[in-house]
C-alpha cells in the first residue's frame, strides 16, 4: 500500500510508490489501494512478524496462505501459456518453493501438508491478457511483503530450525522484473479500464489472499 509501515520499511521497488506517467498502472494503483492495505494488515494480524512466533504458528499461517496461492499461481501460469508476453519477463513460479518449505516444516513437526481446497477467483468472460496481468500485478506486489518478512522470520525461526526460506527468497527476485512488467501493463490497449478484467482480477486476487491469510472461509 502507499503509506503503510510495512511497505515504508522496504528499500526496494513498490508499484504504488513509483511515479505514474501512464494510465493503466495509475488506475490499478488507485483501484486496489484499499485492498493492498487490507492484505498488508492481514499479514500483520497473523503475528508472522512477532518475535514470539513459533514454528507451529508459522506453519499454520503459511498453510492458510498456501490455500489461496496455489490456486492463483496455477491460474496465472495457465493464462501465460495462452498469451504474448511482449517485452515482459516470464512469471517466476514460486509455488514449488512454497511447497518445499511447507513440506520441510511438516516433517519437522510430524504433520501432513494440507491439500488446498478450491478457492477460485471470480472472473468474467473478458480478455485473458487482461486477466493475466491483473493477477500478476497483485502477485508481484506481494514481493514487497517478502522484503519485510524474510529477515524477521530468519531471525525468529530460520536459523534455529535451519529453514530454507525458499519461497520468500524467490519472491524477492520479482523486484528485478518490475520495470518490464509495468511497461507491459501500460502498453495494454484497454478501453474503460476502470471496468476491465485487468482491474477486476487484481482486486479479486488481493481479496482472496487477504481472506485466506486472515483465516476467513
Amino acid at each position: 500500500m502507499a503509506t503503510s509501515n510495512l511497505m515504508m520499511q522496504s528499500g526496494s521497488f513498490n508499484p504504488t510508490l513509483q511515479p505514474f506517467l501512464d494510465d493503466n498502472i495509475n488506475v490499478l494503483k488507485i483501484k486496489t489501494r484499499v485492498l493492498q492495505e487490507q492484505l498488508d494488515q492481514a499479514v500483520v494480524l497473523t503475528q508472522i512478524l512477532s518475535s514470539k512466533l513459533n514454528l507451529s504458528q508459522y506453519f499454520n499461517i503459511m498453510c492458510k496462505f498456501y490455500a489461496s496461492y496455489a490456486q492463483v499461481e496455477k491460474r496465472v501460469l495457465n493464462f501465460e501459456s495462452k498469451i504474448d508476453l511482449m517485452h515482459a519477463a516470464p512469471y517466476k513460479t514460486r509455488l514449488p518453493s512454497l511447497e518445499f518449505e511447507l513440506s520441510d516444516i511438516a516433517n519437522k513437526l510430524q504433520l501432513r501438508l494440507p491439500i488446498p481446497q478450491p478457492k477460485y477467483l471470480v472472473m468474467g468472460e473478458g480478455s485473458i491478457l487482461e486477466k493475466y496481468w491483473g493477477i500478476r500485478y497483485a502477485l508481484d506486489y506481494f514481493s514487497q511483503t517478502a522484503v519485510m518478512v524474510l529477515p524477521k522470520i530468519e531471525h525468529t525461526l530460520g536459523y534455529e530450525y535451519n529453514l530454507s526460506m525458499a519461497f520468500w527468497r524467490k519472491l524477492i527476485e520479482v523486484d528485478a522484473d518490475w520495470l518490464r512488467t509495468s511497461t507491459t501493463i501500460n502498453s495494454l490497449p484497454i478501453e474503460h479500464i476502470e471496468r476491465s478484467e485487468l482491474v477486476h482480477c487484481a482486486q479479486e486476487t488481493f481479496i482472496l489472499i487477504s481472506e485466506n491469510m486472515a483465516g476467513r472461509p
